[in-house]
């Protein structure tokens, strides 16, 4: 079965940060900066975060609207920097891909 992906040569690690110590903007500063220490090694569009890897578990669902007063419905609910679809193999069927301008400020 086709998973819509491509895991073949992708080298994934777990990195757990306590809450306590990372609040969510500090969380993401380090983020940030794993991710260019990464591109630094690797080059760049070769690297991806991801808060959960696809087919690993359930975690990561919550519930979401489109707009205020819609019925709320429960969806998984990713967090990846903008080279996840490419690294992943995950082909965009349609609109465009993610890029660095998107982030939890276009909502």
């Amino acid at each position: 079965m086709n998973p819509g992906f491509n895991a073949d040569r992708v080298l994934t690690l777990q990195v757990a940060l306590p809450r306590a110590s990372y609040p969510d903007a500090r969380a993401a500063s380090f983020h940030s900066a794993l991710q260019g220490a990464l591109e630094g090694s690797l080059g760049p569009r070769s690297t991806a975060i991801v808060n959960e890897i696809s087919l690993t578990g359930s975690g990561g669902r919550s519930l979401v609207s489109r707009r205020s007063g819609d019925a709320e419905r429960e969806a998984v609910v990713r967090e990846a920097t903008p080279a996840y679809f490419e690294v992943m193999g995950i082909p965009v069927l349609a609109g465009r891909s993610f890029d660095p301008h998107d982030d939890a400020s276009v909502v």
